[in-house]
């Protein structure tokens, strides 16, 4: 076995394998509130396909297994991928299109649609600029950035949205003394919506489930277009509609930003409780929490977040104002980032044409 190179192959499949494994557990169990969660999720699921796959090759070469099996399994992964891909396409055109009867013809409820068209166009460009005459050579480092660009676009949109169902599927049964429910705009001045009675929904089920019930704070201040402050209207919801006790409720009405939801009620938490730090759940719409759990994590909040679900056609778009948002906190790494693939890329062109002509 030992003098099998089969054998070392897997091997070092392996050992990265656990390698990732242990950080990525180690994550968990310590602060899954980043997108390190998502990054070392995606390398423990990709070794241990690759281990599996590699043993069953093994198994196979051994005659352990027919090579039947390997058929099948290749042929499983095709088809899911090509039916995969149509889902998502199909999904992408029926989504949007209820985005557009639905909501508000706006450039942030279009995002979707609108990137793909961006795409589409870029491609259309580069094909136009891959054909130009020597003397324009200039412009194909354009043709040489934009692949690196939405390869690393689409790398960062994947880690994201793998920290964000790694860490809604993590806090789905984590337990506090205090809740906090963030606010969302009122609908005629004074009425909760969907989106909104939602995440109180769910953070009065998630409460009744625990042996003691929390202190849940409505966190939201009062808008120009608003009767009454979020938290008025929330709690009313809460107390009215869902029976929640109204002793086991708090008012923060100052807030107007999420930031000052998650600091505001923090402080009244610490307040109640005496305690510097004490922990607590936040409750936000699904595509949301995830960011909100970074900027708790940012602030130093002992805080994590629970998503209230919200209608596909509305999470998608959402969902890519939230990536966004996150991309653009971290702006100065993603801006050395492509600064130094343009200057790489310059330099290979200029490198190019220098062999070129001294060829000729």
């Amino acid at each position: 076995m030992l003098s099998d190179p089969y054998f070392y192959i897997i091997l070092f499949s392996v050992v990265p394998m656990i390698v990732c494994l242990t950080v990525f557990i180690n994550l968990i169990r310590t602060d899954p509130r980043t997108l390190k969660l998502g990054r070392w999720g995606i390398f423990s699921a990709f070794f241990i396909f690759v281990s599996i796959n590699l043993l069953l090759l093994y198994l196979n070469g051994q005659g352990v297994i027919p090579e039947g099996v390997l058929i099948i399994e290749a042929i499983t992964l095709v088809m899911g991928f090509l039916i995969f891909s149509v889902v998502i396409f199909i999904g992408i055109i029926v989504e949007s299109i209820k985005v557009w009867r639905r909501e508000s013809h706006s450039i942030a409820n279009l995002l979707l649609p609108l990137s793909f068209l961006a795409f589409w166009l870029m491609g259309k460009i580069i094909s136009k600029i891959s054909n130009l005459p020597p003397k324009y050579d200039y412009l194909k480092i354009i043709t040489y950035v934009y692949p690196i660009l939405i390869m690393y676009i689409g790398w960062q949109f994947i880690v994201f949205f793998a920290s964000s169902v790694i860490y809604g599927w993590l806090m789905k049964r984590a337990k506090s003394n205090y809740f906090v429910v963030l606010g969302a705009g009122l609908i005629n001045g004074d009425q909760i919506g969907k989106l909104l009675g939602s995440r109180i929904e769910v953070a009065v089920n998630h409460s009744n489930k625990q042996q003691e019930k929390a202190q849940i704070i409505f966190s939201g201040g009062q808008g120009p277009d608003e009767l009454v402050p979020e938290a008025v209207a929330m709690r009313n919801y809460a107390v009215q509609n869902m029976g929640y006790p109204e002793d086991y409720t708090i008012l923060e009405d100052k807030s107007k930003t999420t930031y000052e939801n998650l600091v505001f009620s923090s402080r009244i938490i610490e307040q109640k409780s005496q305690v510097i730090g004490e922990k607590f759940l936040f409750f936000s719409s699904e595509y949301h929490v995830f960011r909100a759990a970074l900027f708790a994590r940012e602030l130093g909040l002992n805080a994590q977040g629970i998503g209230s679900k919200t209608a596909m056609y509305y999470r998608i778009p959402a969902f890519i104002r939230e990536f966004i948002a996150v991309l653009n906190s971290n702006k100065k790494k993603h801006l050395k980032f492509l600064i130094f693939i343009l200057i790489l890329n310059i330099l290979l062109v200029l490198f190019t044409n220098y062999i070129t002509r001294n060829a000729a």
